[in-house]
């Protein structure tokens, strides 16, 4: 699928979307992408893993009662946020995609916009797109068509995954279960 085409998708689906369920699909989004923060803390011993998963919690809890229980903000998670220059490897820029959809995350929490959900969704399709790149192009020449990219199997099932998401989740009555049920999905296998 072309990215404007998805982009098209992503955007209309999210439009009538209760703010609960907006704030649902981050926090699965940031539940993938928060194995690729801690593989990359353990690696550069750099960063906080634990903030990130405080954040979680904080939107978990939010969606069931419409209150965060900590005080964390997106000042905070600005302060572990990588430089993906300052470490020099793939896995740095997935770090950081990882903990700025968390302090989407956070953003969504304030807001019914759909501006952050837009966000962190880009965050899991950037990640995948790098992914893809290294995969198909290792000595990074810039050979690559963004068809290449947009057909490879691994970017066909992220944007399948977030498409379904998006449609699933509307109306659902149980969204902690739901949740739940894809907590322990990486975005990718990193170790």
């Amino acid at each position: 699928m072309k990215y404007e085409k998805f982009l098209e998708i992503i955007e209309r689906e999210s439009t009538s979307l209760k703010h609960e369920e907006k704030v649902a699909i981050c926090l699965m989004c940031c539940n993938r992408l928060a194995p690729l923060y801690s593989e990359f803390a353990q690696v550069e011993k750099w960063g906080d893993p634990a903030l990130l998963t405080k954040c979680r919690e904080k939107a978990a809890t939010w969606i069931i009662d419409s209150k965060g229980n900590s005080e964390i903000s997106t000042e905070d998670l600005e302060k572990i946020i990588p430089d993906s220059e300052d470490f020099g490897s793939l896995l740095g820029s997935y770090a950081q995609n990882a903990s700025i959809a968390h302090s989407y995350l956070l953003d969504q929490l304030e807001t019914n916009d759909r501006q952050p959900l837009i966000w962190v969704l880009h965050k899991c399709y950037d990640t995948i797109d790098f992914y893809v790149q290294e995969v198909l192009d290792p000595n990074m020449e810039g050979n690559l068509s963004s068809a290449e990219i947009e057909d490879h199997p691994a970017m066909v099932s992220e944007v399948f995954w977030q498409i379904e998401k998006l449609e699933s989740i509307r109306n659902n009555l149980n969204l902690p279960e739901y949740i739940e049920k894809y907590k322990n999905e990486p975005i990718l296998n990193v170790a």
